[in-house]
């Protein structure tokens, strides 16, 4: 197991090395629960509009 961080949040992740299946599975779920800061910062100009 690799540990580390996405830019985009601070929550660690597991990359199990062994299953590449996994590892795609894992960052998509992260990327969708987590938006980039760029998309967090149109959604506060959105609410102020």
């Amino acid at each position: 197991m690799i540990r580390g961080f996405r830019n985009c949040c601070d929550h660690l992740i597991e990359i199990n090395l062994d299953n590449p299946k996994s590892l795609s599975d894992d960052l998509l779920w992260i990327d969708l629960i987590h938006p980039t800061i760029d998309e967090k910062k149109e959604n506060r100009t959105l609410v102020k509009n």
